[in-house]
């Protein structure tokens, strides 16, 4: 019986949790009718607007935006590339020099 009930469920993205929350803002429909459409409990509605609200009042707080882990590691990977060419550069500036001196120029 579980497996039946887990199998029956639906999974929301972040990006869908948030489209129905402001889809329901927006066109002010009942919440019965939001819930039916998206077949969701209003457990699960109540849930993601309080999740919705609070983040949305961190980002007015902080007055900037949060980033995401995704993102993070995104820079971090972007910043040990740069390194890596920072440092292949600077060895071919030094061969270049040594070839430089080794040539008489």
């Amino acid at each position: 019986m579980d497996q039946d009930n887990t199998a029956n469920r639906r999974h929301f993205t972040p990006e869908q949790k948030f489209k129905i929350i402001k889809e329901h803002f927006t066109q002010r429909a009942p919440l019965t009718e939001t819930l039916k459409k998206h077949g969701i409990s209003s457990a699960n509605f109540y849930r993601w607007q309080d999740e919705f609200f609070s983040g949305a009042l961190d980002r007015m707080k902080n007055g900037k935006q949060q980033v995401s882990s995704l993102e993070l590691r995104k820079i971090e990977d972007l910043t040990r590339q740069n390194d890596r060419f920072k440092t292949v550069i600077a060895e071919m500036s030094h061969e270049v020099v040594s070839l430089k001196k080794t040539l008489g120029e």
